[in-house]
């Protein structure tokens, strides 16, 4: 039949012609919840929701038994309606990608928590049971991700401890897709219809192809990341909410507080309207929700992203990099101050990295204040030169840890490895911006950052208050005198 966007899913309700038997609605978690809620009020009544729907866990093991309820006839003829909710069905190895994002984002924005779904949806994708990854750590993982993954250790220690006791059934056979597509093919009993939401939707599966023929496809998505279109979809979603919440609560808000709320809030879908709800409820009978009333009532919860934190010190803004550690401690109870230092270590690392190359012979092709195009043009192929040598040097100290005398040779392999600059060539602006940043630290300073970064580990795992340790580490790591400020212009 069709696909079409969250915000024309009222008109398509409200036309004569009638509903479709299936409905898919992928994307944006709230927005597949209002969207579902929407299609259900239109199909059954209130007084008939209660007995007239089912909502069945998007697991590989009921599909049939949905496949079973769609056809199945209702004794006195009135609709049914049967969610398949947040299914897997439509992952792929081609969403990996987008699952690593999201569970990166997750660690670096201070919360790993909020990777462990992306991250059990991964390790459903490689058919790799959680139980070796407890066993085995990042090693489980490593094999089946593309090279370069050089903070693969990172992000997967992070999320780690928070998947203990979770669900960890999230695979989905084909066979079950193609039982289902045949199903939606076949028709459903009289009345009976389905609705499927998921998160990620692979358009080149046949299910996909089916349910467009057969039904309709709702598009809940918004897109994500920090780019100006990005941030115009998720400004462009806040503001659709808030113009619905106004229309039926009879409130105002002018832009600024409407900024305002957004500042607090991020783009958190759920967050901003319950944040509304609550101004309602506190402005009572007075129309007008203001910036005073923002103050009140909401508490910051937007995270800022720890890249600015990682951001700050590396640019040795003491100042700003105690901003930011406080804005990450104070956005969630759950914020854990060892993903804070880890990446912090992280950074550091890299700097170290490129600190050495910076010390070494390929020193020549780099200069403070070296434009973009020339670092691409004079210093990216010594990257590579460098990131090979580092590559012999891996391998050279894996053939002496791993094949012993009279052992046999080691399998050839690509090595994982965060000594590199550079795994990624098509991406070099980051490392440009790296190498401003390590010009501003000699290799001594780099040195001592390392002690730093222990020392901030003892106290934290001693007990010690971390808030005080990470604000300790970060005043060493930035403090500098006027030689030292003065170096990256040098």
């Amino acid at each position: 039949m069709a696909e079409i966007p969250f915000d024309k899913l009222d008109l398509h309700v409200a036309q004569k012609r009638g509903l479709a038997p299936v409905y898919l609605l992928y994307g944006e978690e709230f927005f597949r919840r209002k969207a579902f809620d929407r299609i259900v009020s239109a199909i059954v009544t209130d007084d008939q929701r209660e007995f007239a729907l089912e909502e069945i866990e998007g697991l590989d093991g009921n599909i049939h038994e949905v496949i079973e309820r769609v056809n199945t006839y209702s004794l006195d003829g009135s609709p049914r309606v049967v969610g398949f909710m947040d299914t897997k069905i439509f992952y792929s190895k081609d969403n990996r990608d987008d699952l690593i994002k999201e569970i990166r984002n997750a660690v670096d924005a201070g919360n790993p928590q909020k990777g462990v779904s992306s991250f059990f949806k991964l390790l459903a994708m490689l058919d790799i049971p959680f139980e070796e990854v407890e066993a085995r750590g990042p090693e489980a993982v490593r094999p089946a991700l593309a090279p370069g993954q050089t903070d693969l250790d990172d992000w997967i220690e992070a999320v780690i401890p928070f998947c203990s006791g979770r669900v960890k059934n999230g695979q989905t056979r084909q066979g079950g897709a193609d039982a289902l597509a045949n199903a939606i093919e076949n028709g459903f009993a009289p009345g009976c219809y389905m609705i499927i939401t998921t998160e990620i939707i692979d358009k080149r599966r046949k299910l996909y192809k089916v349910i467009k023929a057969h039904g309709v496809v709702v598009d809940c998505s918004v897109a994500t990341g920090s780019s100006k279109a990005a941030k115009k979809a998720q400004s462009d979603a806040l503001s659709g909410l808030m113009r619905g919440f106004l229309e039926k609560s009879g409130k105002t808000i002018d832009s600024r507080t409407f900024n305002l709320i957004c500042e607090m809030t991020g783009f958190d879908l759920r967050t901003f309207q319950n944040s509304l709800e609550k101004l309602a409820a506190y402005t009572g009978e007075r129309k007008r929700i203001t910036t005073d009333d923002v103050r009140q009532v909401l508490r910051r919860t937007k995270t800022d992203p720890i890249y600015e934190l990682t951001g700050a010190i590396g640019n040795r803004n003491t100042v700003k990099a105690l901003f930011f550690l406080s804005s990450l401690l104070s956005a969630h109870d759950d914020i854990h101050p060892s993903a804070i230092l880890s990446a912090i270590l992280n950074m550091i690392r890299r700097l170290a990295v490129i600190r050495d190359f910076m010390e070494s012979d390929n020193s020549a092709t780099w200069r403070p204040g070296i434009s973009y195009q020339e670092f691409s043009a004079k210093v990216a192929k010594k990257l590579e030169e460098y990131d090979s040598k580092t590559a012999r040097l891996v391998e050279e100290l894996d053939r002496e840890v791993f094949s012993p005398p009279g052992k046999g040779k080691i399998s050839k392999k690509k090595h994982d490895t965060d000594l590199f600059i550079a795994p990624d060539k098509r991406k070099l602006y980051p490392v440009y911006k790296n190498f401003e940043k390590a010009a501003r630290f000699s290799v001594d300073e780099l040195s001592a950052a390392f002690s730093h970064l222990q020392a901030a580990d003892r106290r934290i795992k001693s007990g010690s208050d971390p808030r005080l340790a990470l604000e300790h580490l970060i005043i060493s790591l930035c403090k500098t005198d006027d030689s030292q400020k003065n170096r990256a212009a040098r």
